[in-house]
């Protein structure tokens, strides 16, 4: 009962935006800044005037809480939910939908490296990010398969105000978490600049009872570097070449241990299990302007994602290793992408504006896990979009029903449709379209719509994926079908300023239809079996309602988002539905120049299904929890050094009673049968030295 009424609590918290701007008379405005966007736009276009609700999660204010990668900056944002894997990692799913279905990019360049269809989150460093650009729903017309269930956007920084920025950030927690980065940039002119950045993060692994060797939470360091340059086309505010582009090359490496209890009766030996993750991503990003109103944005890039796995066998009595010679116990897969990208746009007037370009990406793969000779997998395609302005800033007259007085504002309307047709090696894809809509009917109010199809095919671990040993026993299938889906969202958002306070509010709902949702399936529970089926439908639908009020320095943010999800196997049908929400808590003060942040969600039970070989339908789930994080800011030395200390997990959540059907998860859930949330309460201390 008391997750339900901290919903009722979220309700009347995002109201108070409206009932506010309803109560207010003072009608003088105050500046509100128009945040820029460029995922799923033609150019930089602030967020209000994009055609595609796009969500923006700017880093800066996340650092008050202690953020380390893009799994802390997600994990309180609305619509998201979780899956921690300790060996696997951090798994996201947005409105229903995860795994395969979400895209990750790194300035438009799609990631690679998934286990069990999922990015680890907790891998993806904030070293030299700007922000996170969220777009939820279907991007496939845009970005090709993947893009299903949302698309996250990682941005770099790119811009730097002096010839010389160096900084130094410096992060301790008390739960064993000891990291250190760099990151700095040297402008050789006003043209020409060079970026170079690198971290280190150590953890010593964590459990909620003292085992002396295992740990729920495995120990692992992690490793950060890169290097971009860049040449811009301005020098004195005038353009002196039509080209700009940006050189980059970014490494990462992950060690893992994961030792094992020791073996009963005597305890002299274990096993253990060492993972070495390391990714290389090197890429070109370049635009040529044509003329003021047409260019060709140009973007390629190869990824490699490799990951070894061995297995040892450890005398605790003289420390020596060997390796383990069980089949599969040893393995080194390795994945590698290439992608191409070019995009023509052409603004023809204030009403209408096109796009077309093409988008070619090849992946394979290799690895005793991967049982077939046809290692790759291509998708080539071609796509266009037209946003044409029907209504472009109309002078339109509203009277004021309370004193008969009339004002004026200017309204538009846009639609923009879009179409994408692709070539994909193994499987055939359908022509892709979609349709977006904006409509600024009122002063302050904006709304969108949009319905879009979306593909996915099958990857190479789906389709040929041969996993077993002690732990596993997971087997990919051939013969999967591509998962198709319709998708359909709506949403009204009001924004106002004032003398001395803005208001935001947003209500928005989205429908997805998915056809041959791929998932894993039981085949022998004796043995602990899976391998991945198609099921014939899955559904989910929801709502979100979000609310924020800035009065001078304090901001107050709140939301509350409904999932419901339907399940179909054959002539049968399973629903289930959660009630999530959130509240943020900013506050500047003046003198001594502190800020205070607090974050606050509540993630309802998630109870889902899956069907076994056998047809029969199986429920799993996964209880209900509240997280917090807190922290405080403080500057020093004429602004040069950033201090910030806070709490983490202020509730002390670590386990939650769950039921998981998918192999690998169930195999690495937390030593009481449950699935790990978070590791105990924690205090952190940050750093960060401006040069």
């Amino acid at each position: 009962m008391k997750y339900k009424s901290t919903i009722f609590f979220f309700f009347f918290i995002s109201n108070l935006s409206v009932v506010g701007v309803q109560a207010q008379t003072d009608t003088m405005k105050i500046g509100v800044i128009d945040e820029v966007v460029i995922t799923a736009n033609y150019k930089a276009t602030g967020i209000d005037k994009s055609i595609n609700p796009v969500r923006i999660l700017n880093i800066d204010k996340l650092q008050t809480v202690g953020v380390q990668s893009v799994a802390d900056a997600l994990k309180f944002q609305g619509s998201f939910n979780f899956v921690q894997d300790n060996i696997v990692g951090t798994q996201a799913t947005i409105q229903g939908l995860s795994g395969n279905n979400i895209k990750i990019l790194i300035d438009g360049r799609p990631i690679i490296g998934r286990l069990n269809g999922n990015i680890d989150l907790s891998q993806l460093s904030l070293l030299n990010i700007e922000r996170l650009e969220i777009v939820e729903g279907p991007l496939s017309v845009q970005y090709g398969t993947d893009a299903l269930g949302g698309t996250i956007n990682i941005i770099t920084k790119k811009k730097f105000e002096k010839d010389f920025d160096a900084l130094v950030s410096g992060y301790a927690e008390s739960i064993g978490q000891l990291n250190a980065s760099a990151v700095v940039n040297y402008r050789f002119d006003e043209q020409n600049q060079i970026t170079i950045n690198g971290g280190r993060k150590f953890f010593g692994g964590w459990s909620s009872t003292d085992t002396s060797r295992y740990q729920d939470w495995k120990p692992k360091i992690q490793y950060n570097a890169g290097v971009r340059f860049s040449r811009n086309s301005i020098q004195n505010g005038l353009s002196t070449s039509p080209l700009s582009f940006s050189v980059d090359a970014n490494y990462f490496s992950e060690y893992l241990l994961n030792r094992g209890k020791p073996i009963l009766p005597y305890g002299e030996y274990a096993f253990d299990d060492h993972y070495l993750t390391e990714r290389w991503n090197t890429g070109i990003n370049a635009t040529y302007n044509i003329n003021p109103k047409s260019k060709i944005d140009f973007q390629t890039g190869y990824s490699l994602y490799k990951r070894t796995k061995n297995s040892v066998y450890r005398d605790l009595v003289n420390l020596s290793e060997s390796l383990v010679s069980t089949p599969g116990s040893q393995d080194t897969t390795v994945f590698d992408q290439k992608m191409l990208r070019a995009v023509y746009s052409n603004i023809l007037n204030k009403k209408l504006a096109f796009e077309t370009g093409v988008d070619l990406n090849q992946q394979t793969g290799t690895g005793l896990r991967i049982r077939t000779s046809n290692n790759l997998i291509g998708d080539y395609a071609v796509f266009g979009s037209a946003e044409w302005k029907i209504i472009s800033n109309e002078q339109l007259t509203m009277n004021n029903e309370q004193d008969g007085s009339a004002f004026n504002f200017k309204s538009s309307l846009s639609i923009k449709p879009a179409l994408r047709a692709a070539l994909n090696t193994t499987y055939k894809i359908p022509l892709i379209p979609s349709l977006n809509l904006k409509w600024n009917f009122a002063p302050e109010w904006t709304a969108r719509g949009s319905w879009s199809r979306g593909f996915r095919a099958p990857d190479l671990k789906e389709l040929y994926f041969y996993f077993v040993d002690i732990n596993h026993n997971i087997i990919g299938n051939a013969n999967l079908k591509p998962e198709e889906s319709q998708n359909f969202l709506a949403s009204v958002h009001f924004k106002k300023a004032q003398t001395q306070t803005v208001y935001k509010a947003e209500l928005s709902g989205f429908y997805n239809d998915v056809s041959n949702l791929i998932t894993l399936a039981s085949t022998d529970v004796s043995t602990n079996a899976y391998t991945y089926i198609n099921i014939g439908k899955y559904k989910t639908a929801g709502a979100r309602l979000n609310g924020e009020i800035t009065v001078k320095q304090l901001t107050v943010s709140a939301g509350v988002f409904m999932t419901d999800r339907v399940y179909y196997f054959n002539t049968s049908s399973v629903s289930a539905n959660s009630i999530d929400g959130n509240a943020q808590i900013f506050y500047t003060v003046k003198k001594p120049d502190i800020i205070f942040n607090l974050w606050f969600k509540h993630t309802d039970r998630v109870n889902g299904f899956y069907q076994d070989n056998k047809g029969a339908i199986l429920p799993t789930y996964i209880n209900g929890y509240n997280l917090a994080d807190a922290g405080a800011s403080k500057k020093f030395l004429n602004n040069k050094l950033t201090a910030t200390l806070g709490v983490k997990n202020i509730f002390d959540v670590r386990n939650v009673a769950s039921q998981l059907a998918a192999g690998g998860l169930a195999v690495h859930s937390a030593s009481d049968g449950g699935t790990s949330i978070a590791y105990g309460r924690s205090l952190f201390l940050k750093f960060d030295i401006q040069l």
